[in-house]
């Protein structure tokens, strides 16, 4: 699939990217360095933004790069999952978006993830991935800390009530359920699930 992106998303993302590299205290990047491009980036289509970076960027730098920027999501809906899930055009797209919206925003879209995967042809690829991944998108106490009262929360500016806002705007009237936080009960679903999918 040949994906089409806006120039101004391009040159946007790639000179965050290039700049980030010698600017950014924090690596890959940091909220500080990100302000003097806010006001680009809000301008821009968030959702074809968000579709850019997950599909031609590093995903280590995708992931610091969306928690440093919760105004993509603070409207995000389930459609614009649906969108980005019928662009995604390689299994690391799938993978970066299960760890991102499972472990960061908190919302378990799997079902969703594994239809599109199947009609894309990356269905092998993604169950693979998420029957010997699976204990890595669950955030850890570790990982928690650090986001909300460590280093990252300064560098990305975390903020766990934006996000906590994110996620329950999410969960209303849909079809996205709750991310499960226990490594039990994720492992139950998650067999349950790819048996029957």
């Amino acid at each position: 699939m040949y994906l089409h992106f806006n120039e101004e998303i391009i040159s946007l993302s790639r000179e965050i990217l290039t700049r980030s590299i010698n600017e950014a205290t924090y690596f890959p990047i940091d909220r500080a360095f990100l302000e003097q491009f806010i006001n680009q980036i809000v301008s821009v289509n968030n959702i074809d933004f968000i579709l850019y970076n997950i599909e031609l960027i590093n995903p280590t730098y995708t992931k610091a790069l969306f928690l440093c920027l919760p105004e993509l999501w603070t409207n995000f809906s389930e459609d614009d999952f649906d969108y980005l899930l019928k662009k995604f055009s390689n299994s690391i797209s799938y993978f970066l978006l299960i760890e991102f919206s499972y472990k960061y925003i908190e919302v378990n879209i799997l079902e969703l993830i594994l239809k599109y995967a199947k009609i894309n042809g990356f269905y092998n690829d993604v169950k693979e991935y998420l029957k010997n991944q699976y204990s890595t998108i669950i955030k850890s106490m570790d990982e928690r800390m650090d986001l909300e009262i460590g280093v990252e929360r300064e560098a990305f500016g975390y903020n766990a009530e934006l996000w906590n806002y994110i996620k329950q705007r999410l969960l209303i009237g849909g079809d996205i359920k709750e991310a499960i936080q226990d490594i039990l009960y994720l492992e139950n679903y998650l067999s349950k699930l790819l048996t029957i999918s």
